[in-house]
């Protein structure tokens, strides 16, 4: 287990102690205790910030059914967002790199 000295620079640390500082890190549950504390809701100005989307772009998107939203169940016009549902929405259209192709077109030939 690697003791740091508060008082010392992080570049003061070998690159072995930094990494086992990183590991003591991630084995520690930091990591999955920052997930954890994201809101599950969103509203649209956190939408905004996650995505960089502009509000009109937002309203747009919801009026044509492009994101996955919600609306109170008492019928209210607040809309929100599960972060859940918006993660998978960002990234359910991710492109293929060069060597997935190259993986994709080897398979075809095989075949």
């Amino acid at each position: 287990m690697v003791t740091v000295n508060l008082a010392l620079p992080f570049a003061a640390l070998s690159v072995g102690e930094a990494m086992e500082l990183f590991q003591q890190l991630l084995n520690s549950g930091a990591a999955q205790k920052r997930q954890d504390d994201r809101p599950k809701f969103l509203g649209v100005t956190e939408f905004c910030a996650i995505t960089g989307y502009s509000r009109s772009t937002v309203y747009n998107l919801i009026k044509e059914n492009k994101v996955p939203f919600h609306r109170a169940a008492h019928g209210g016009r607040k809309i929100f967002f599960k972060t859940d549902e918006i993660e998978e929405w960002l990234t359910q259209n991710s492109e293929n790199t060069v060597a997935d192709y190259c993986r994709e077109m080897e398979e075809k030939l095989v075949r």
